[in-house]
């Protein structure tokens, strides 16, 4: 994080200092290194607009990215608390929804939901942590147990708060969906249904590919507990969490793809 914290002449008073403190926290900075990624996603999906970006400090907002026509701002106030390699990967899935899927505003999320509901909102979601994977690992060369170790540094700010089953279910269908691409190389976004998972041991599966499948699978109670424990944001430890992601991911993969299906070109 880069420091905004300007020269401070000794003769402010206290109230004079708190209002220029407020001036440099609402103030837009730049950030060569997380601009150098944002033009690197430019250049990879093959995307033209002339973006330029800004980014401010601000953790206690309810924001984290905010588009004026070419102009995309950015709020990396939560990169203090939860690791600039987290942060990134937030703001690559964030400028996603505006560039690739036309979802830069939470109105446009509002809409969404209103026209087409929850469903949409969550492969919506699990779309762009898919795209998010990807670039990374054409890039960067990221595998999914980094990708999982960097989302395990991060749990501290969303894997937190109350539970909700939308919430569950969207961070399952992203495991799925990234171990799936990681063991295929083929894009395939897999949507979760929990609710009948505690009734009859069954997880209800949507894939969404060049044709759409619906798959009902069993999964043992052993591996549901571990299912449950992950998504809780439970695991402290980011490589354990990466581990276990990739051990459930693994298990529910062969249920539906089968042992014997080809890997990696």
């Amino acid at each position: 994080m880069e420091n905004l914290t300007a020269v401070v002449p000794s003769n402010l008073c206290p109230s004079q200092l708190q209002r220029m403190e407020k001036n440099q926290k609402n103030k837009g900075f730049n950030n060569p290194t997380r601009e150098g990624y944002l033009h690197k996603y430019l250049s990879w999906a093959g995307i033209n607009t002339p973006y330029q970006f800004e980014f401010y400090d601000a953790p206690k907002a309810d924001w984290l990215m905010r588009p004026h026509g070419n102009l995309v701002k950015f709020n990396c106030g939560i990169a203090a608390k939860a690791g600039e390699s987290f942060y990134i990967l937030v703001m690559i899935h964030e400028f996603i929804h505006l560039c690739q899927q036309n979802m830069g505003h939470k109105s446009d999320v509002m809409y969404l939901k209103d026209a087409f509901g929850e469903f949409a909102m969550r492969q919506i979601d699990t779309e762009a942590d898919l795209e998010t994977f990807i670039f990374f690992k054409e890039n960067y060369g990221y595998d999914f147990p980094k990708f999982y170790t960097i989302l395990g540094e991060g749990q501290s700010v969303f894997g937190s708060g109350k539970a909700r089953s939308h919430k569950y279910e969207r961070n399952l269908s992203t495991l799925l969906s990234i171990y799936s691409f990681e063991k295929t190389n083929i894009r395939r976004v897999i949507m979760t249904d929990l609710k009948t998972l505690p009734l009859d041991n069954t997880l209800k599966l949507f894939i969404v590919g060049r044709f759409h499948r619906y798959d009902p699978i069993y999964v043992e109670p052993d591996i549901q507990q571990k299912i449950l424990y992950l998504l809780q944001g439970k695991i402290s430890d980011p490589v354990y969490f990466a581990y276990e992601a990739s051990f459930i991911g693994d298990k529910i993969f062969h249920k539906v793809f089968g042992a014997t299906l080809v890997t990696k070109k």
